[in-house]
């Protein structure tokens, strides 16, 4: 009988799914002896380790290529999760650049960066809310933590209120990402914390600042 070529395709040569599982059931549970871990071993030396287990056949990559005019799905597709505030420390200032050491040494109040909007530190139009609208209550707490959510300003009890400002780009911005989230995250304060959430938009701040 002449010898079969190498990638034979012979009935003796080609499994089938239900081959292959039936000799998977026979082997379950037995231990591969040192001879068969060696062959393996010398099979695959001089190849890089990604490369291992990997075969050169693509045929079955081809249904996953993409067709003209049709875009994956994850195109243009970001990640939502807001970014943590930066806290600067000493050993970072003392590492600064040259134009890190100017741009620190700016008054911007508007700007987010690590140096002028420190954990902690409400934005201009929280402030400008709490100046405004809360100057006259004796206490005022400044970014209260509620669960996963992160109020502007908390007025403890008697009152139990929490106040959002509502700044026009990042407030559209988010309600477009995500409709319906601002109204779900205020339901959430209600249901977890009985908190009522009082929303002023930015032009309300801003009107009644300027009176």
């Amino acid at each position: 009988m002449a010898k079969c070529k190498l990638n034979c395709k012979c009935r003796k040569h080609i499994r089938t799914a239900e081959h292959n599982a039936k000799i998977g059931v026979a082997h379950r549970g037995k231990l591969v002896s040192a001879q068969t871990c060696q062959r393996i071993s010398d099979s695959k030396r001089g190849q890089p380790s990604s490369l291992k287990g990997v075969t050169s056949d693509t045929s079955h990559l081809q249904e996953f290529q993409f067709r003209p005019g049709v875009s994956p799905w994850n195109k243009g597709k970001t990640r939502l999760v807001p970014n943590k505030p930066r806290v600067v420390t000493a050993a970072h200032r003392k590492n600064a650049s040259i134009a890190q050491k100017r741009h620190a040494a700016k008054d911007l109040p508007d700007c987010a960066c690590g140096v002028h909007r420190p954990a902690g530190k409400v934005s201009r139009l929280s402030g400008r809310m709490i100046d405004v609208f809360l100057s006259d209550f004796p206490e005022v707490i400044r970014e209260k933590q509620f669960g996963r959510c992160l109020v502007d300003a908390y007025l403890p009890p008697p009152y139990h209120l929490a106040f959002e400002a509502d700044g026009e780009y990042w407030h559209g911005l988010r309600e477009q990402q995500d409709p319906g989230y601002h109204r779900r995250r205020d339901y959430y304060l209600k249901v977890q914390f009985g908190l009522t959430t009082i929303r002023l938009t930015e032009s309300e701040i801003n009107e009644a600042a300027n009176v």
